[in-house]
């Protein structure tokens, strides 16, 4: 009996190998075949958007700054890259892009673009991050998905997702990002306060990101990003039941959620007036988005 259990055991693994032999292979091409079909797939669907793509960009793996507009543009294994973090709209930098491959395909920005190094140099130029981090901003992306509506990057640094979207034929980049930059300017305060079925919770801002205390053992980060109708949190949050991402601006001073859930931001309401008065001022004492009047 000991002798017959033996021999079936070890006969087991060679019953197993042979099957291996007949298995039918399951796909008709081969491994590197594949990802070279996956490239040109990737090439034709970023080449796509005659205009280029509006770019979600959240930097950091935490999204600690929030995220920016920004707009690439690819085209003959060129990427032209223009970001509302630059002072001139009307800047844009064109370096050189390619298609590799990492557990899938990933897009590369091959040459120095100094508007994309804004997120991803170690000496951000205003400060931003660490003296040698940075925003840890990406450079380097997985390809995760692709159609000619929306492409979905992510972060090779950051692991976050970057959302691409086609801009229309007849959009202007330079017109577009100081649009990006004034509703920035226009919707950016000093204090906040989340306001959620009716109960309001601290709130405080730090770059692009509000940090929501719950209470004392609970907080809830939501990193956003201006759009042009209000912000756009990374992803959804729920406090007290209610799940909100995207939220209009509202009377100048506050942010309604967009469908109609009941979360609102609010900030200081405006002393208005209807005194109006007229100022002359001197071609001398007007620079791009202040004059100095008495």
């Amino acid at each position: 009996m000991k002798r017959t259990t033996i021999i079936s055991f070890l006969a087991l693994p060679l019953l197993c190998t042979s099957c291996l032999f007949d298995e039918e292979d399951l796909f008709d091409k081969t491994a590197s075949e594949r990802i070279e079909a996956a490239k040109v797939e990737a090439k034709a669907a970023l080449e796509s958007a005659p205009n280029g793509w509006h770019v979600r960009y959240f930097p950091s793996a935490t999204q600690e700054f929030g995220g920016y507009n920004v707009f690439f543009k690819f085209a003959d294994g060129q990427v032209t890259v223009a970001s509302e973090t630059e002072s001139d709209p009307s800047t844009a930098e064109t370096s050189l892009y390619s298609l590799g491959e990492d557990l899938g395909v990933t897009l590369n920005f091959d040459t120095k673009n100094s508007v994309i190094n804004y997120f991803v140099h170690p000496r951000n130029p205003d400060g931003l991050g660490s003296t040698y981090k940075g925003m840890e901003g990406d450079y380097k992306f997985m390809v995760m998905e692709t159609s000619p509506e929306r492409i979905r990057l992510r972060g090779i640094i950051s692991g976050n997702s970057y959302i691409l979207t086609p801009m229309a034929s007849d959009a202007d980049w330079a017109t577009e990002v100081e649009t990006y930059q004034n509703c920035a300017e226009d919707m950016e305060f000093n204090s906040y306060s989340c306001v959620v079925n009716g109960k309001t919770y601290s709130t405080v801002r730090t770059n692009r990101r509000l940090t929501i205390r719950i209470d004392d053992q609970n907080t809830v980060y939501a990193p956003f990003i201006y759009t042009k109708t209000g912000i756009s949190f990374y992803e959804p949050i729920t406090i007290d039941g209610v799940t909100a991402q995207d939220f209009n601006f509202v009377d100048e001073y506050y942010f309604v959620e967009a469908n109609g859930a009941d979360f609102k931001i609010m900030t200081p309401e405006p002393i208005r007036s209807d005194i109006t008065f007229d100022v002359a001022v001197p071609e001398e004492a007007k620079t791009y988005k202040s004059a100095t009047v008495e």
